[in-house]
């Protein structure tokens, strides 16, 4: 649960283009913690395009987060959840049982079957090195609004701070932005 989330841990990631094997990258700064709202996420039922006999994936996301699609020639775009359409391919580091991907085999690609709009109580948005976490088994951006390589390259600075002077970075109240994020 993105609740139980502390700075320091460290969690399934990839780079944004999809690379295997899947690594662990550690959580450094959350641009937004806000544990007593209520907010709308988009419930997305996915299935796997090699075995649709498998139980759905369900992954749970702000309709402005950012996500990684499938696109025509199989690179991975980084599109808001909202612009998501059922049919849609969504790329997932683990292996069509829900095993972890291991070193030279490739990720799932999860189909989009359905779209839940729902109200749940909590924001969090963790940022890690690398940019990407595994939430729900999917894929997904740390960030959320602007494009992930800008957004990527824009927290660089922060990175950097995160390991000269991590207390610096870790500063966050529940219910604020950032300091780093408000100040862009």
């Amino acid at each position: 649960r993105m609740s139980d989330l502390r700075i320091g841990d460290r969690v399934l990631s990839s780079s944004g283009s999809g690379d295997i094997p899947a690594s662990f990258s550690e959580v450094f700064a959350f641009l937004d913690r806000k544990p007593d709202q209520d907010l709308a996420y988009l419930r997305m039922h996915l299935s796997s395009a090699e075995q649709l006999d498998l139980p759905a994936v369900l992954f749970t996301v702000s309709p402005e987060h950012r996500v990684f699609r499938r696109g025509a020639d199989g690179e991975l775009l980084d599109v808001l959840a909202s612009e998501l359409t059922v049919g849609d391919v969504l790329f997932s580091p683990y292996a069509a049982d829900g095993t972890t991907v291991r070193a030279n085999t490739a990720g799932t690609d999860l189909i989009l079957q359905r779209v839940e709009i729902l109200s749940l109580r909590g924001a969090y948005a963790p940022v890690t090195f690398a940019g990407t976490l595994v939430v729900d088994q999917v894929l997904a951006s740390s960030y959320a609004v602007t494009p992930h390589d800008a957004s990527h390259l824009a927290l660089a600075p922060l990175r950097l701070l995160a390991q000269i002077a991590p207390s610096l970075v870790a500063v966050q109240h529940d219910g604020d932005l950032h300091w780093y994020a408000r100040a862009l």
